[in-house]
């Protein structure tokens, strides 16, 4: 990238020197003319032309290496957006609405892609060229420069406000743009929620909301941004009317011939011109520092911290006094205090948002707790490497997301098995391939999108058993399989759960009878553990979300 950067310098340079050096020979040109000085003409118009030719040559080769130079940046910084992207915490990517930072990723790169083209084709060769113009002019007429370079600033002054309310107004629309770009995938995904409760004109009037609060402000930021180039455009013309009037005044009195005024008002336009296209570019320049530091927001955002550590996992855990809460109002989980010995199998009860999945979002370490401490195998589990944790807790989710892939690629995803082990697992949970839309070669008979909830969650299930970890978590992981479905794969769930510390969320109690222990818990508290026999025998909460259910 730096290779194309410092090229596209170098070729810009060349090309604005020759074509600064155009006007000189076409002014000759014309003083030859009129003194009838035909030898010199044809050998001047030649310099031109060859003037032209290595201007239009390096204007090619600037516009290849910028592109370049652009392709190699943006792809360099996606990659590493999109490195840190699957870094990123979850608390930190919950804070972005969903369709946000697929927005961030392409449209805020691909206008870094074009405003670094942008800056490398226009805003540099429009400096250089202001430059050596500027230092053209002085040498052939320093009085009519100086009073071009007194009415500059206004220009500047003029170009500089616009931007700045350009850029200001541009950060509030594409703010405002992402915003309402995610409610709309939001109520896509929803769609059919919205249409049996009937909730379409609600919706409606709300993307209309936030539509028309994006247009007003976009309005404004497009106003700025088309008043720039015609207000710089007025005060170059009356740079020109200037440069006439001076002029003609300097060749009634011998002062001036009509060659030099010639070149000095090609010069005096060629001066303007790069004023007026910088006007232009900066607005793009404003779009895509908007994008730079929106992309560069998230490459900043607290990543999780992976420590070097070489960890084995046995299965002990215990929650010491742990207490959390998601935006530090309002305590999920208060002073929670339970221990699951290596190769227990225990359940996790209780009514709606009493904290039963924060705690495994903790335990999978999403988030860092408020007070107290988890333990794993005794060791704190922030000094546990994040990888290893992980690789040995496998859970099953209430939604099984599977990508639309090869079922077979799904289940050896991150395990390394044969299509054999996948065959004797099956064989031995007695599932058939078919059941999961393969034949009995493994091969697809029907994508995993037209699969149902259940079988989706069977694979989740089978997926993890596969990869053999020593903790196994199940989050309402039967909620989507019919009562006759669930009793067939008992055996599935046996067989994943067989010698592992397992824990089982489920709201239907027929699921976790059978489990060593039973803990349930109540607006982030423990308020009773035992097994089911001591736990109805109590006469808690846990025997009332019994009776209601049998």
């Amino acid at each position: 990238m730096k290779k194309n950067i410092i090229l596209s310098f170098i070729f810009s340079i060349i090309e604005v020197i020759s074509k600064t050096i155009i006007p000189i020979i076409t002014g000759l040109i014309i003083d030859s003319l009129l003194e009838n000085k035909f030898r010199n003409i044809l050998n001047l118009i030649l310099i031109n032309v060859l003037l032209i030719i290595i201007a239009s040559i390096y204007n090619y080769l600037l516009n290849v290496s910028a592109k370049m130079a652009a392709i190699e940046y943006s792809n360099e910084i996606k990659e590493k957006a999109l490195k840190r992207l699957l870094k990123l915490k979850i608390n930190v990517i919950e804070k972005y609405k969903s369709g946000l930072l697929a927005s961030k990723i392409v449209n805020d790169v691909n206008n870094i892609h074009h405003g670094l083209i942008t800056f490398l084709t226009h805003f540099i060769p429009g400096i250089v060229t202001l430059i050596l113009t500027l230092i053209i002019m002085f040498f052939i007429n320093f009085k009519i420069t100086l009073i071009i370079l007194l009415i500059t600033p206004i220009s500047v002054f003029i170009t500089i406000y616009i931007a700045k309310q350009n850029k200001k107004l541009t950060d509030i629309s594409n703010k405002e743009y992402n915003e309402m770009t995610s409610y709309i995938k939001e109520q896509i995904e929803l769609k059919k929620y919205i249409n049996v409760e009937k909730l379409e004109n609600k919706k409606e009037q709300k993307i209309n909301d936030l539509s028309e609060k994006y247009m007003k402000d976009e309005s404004k930021a497009l106003f700025y941004a088309s008043i720039s180039n015609p207000t710089t455009r007025l005060i170059n013309g009356i740079i020109t009317i200037i440069v006439v009037l001076y002029s003609s005044f300097e060749i009634m009195n011998g002062n001036m011939t009509i060659g030099i005024f010639s070149t000095f008002l090609i010069y005096a336009n060629r001066y303007a011109k790069p004023l007026n296209e910088i006007s232009q570019v900066i607005n793009r320049l404003i779009i895509s520092l908007t994008s730079y530091d929106s992309i560069k927001e998230l490459i900043n955002e607290e990543i999780e911290e992976f420590i070097n550590s070489n960890d084995e996992i046995i299965g002990n855990i215990e929650f010491k006094n742990v207490s959390f809460s998601y935006n530090n109002d309002k305590e999920i989980l208060k002073n929670i205090n339970f221990k699951i010995n290596n190769g227990e199998k225990i359940a996790i009860v209780g009514p709606t948002g009493s904290g039963k999945t924060t705690i495994i979002q903790l335990l999978l370490k999403f988030y860092n707790i408020n007070s107290g401490s988890i333990l794993i195998d005794g060791k704190n589990i922030n000094d546990i490497n994040t990888n290893i944790l992980r690789d040995n807790i496998k859970v099953v989710l209430q939604d099984a997301h599977l990508n639309n892939e090869n079922i077979k690629d799904v289940l050896k995803y991150s395990n390394d098995v044969s299509d054999k082990e996948i065959k004797d697992l099956l064989k031995r949970i007695n599932i058939k391939p078919n059941f999961l839309g393969m034949n009995d070669k493994l091969e697809n008979i029907t994508s995993i999108d037209n699969l149902s909830n259940g079988q989706k969650q069977i694979i989740s299930m089978i997926r993890a058993m596969l990869s053999n970890p020593k903790i196994v978590i199940l989050d309402e992981a039967t909620s989507d399989v019919d009562s006759l479905t669930e009793k067939n794969i008992e055996s599935s769930i046996n067989e994943l759960t067989k010698g592992k510390t397992s824990i089982i969320i489920a709201h239907r109690l027929s699921t976790i009878i059978s489990a060593d222990k039973i803990i349930v818990i109540d607006n982030g508290k423990v308020l009773e553990e035992g097994t089911h026999k001591e736990l109805i025998n109590k006469n808690g909460l846990y025997k009332k979300i019994y009776e209601s259910q049998f």
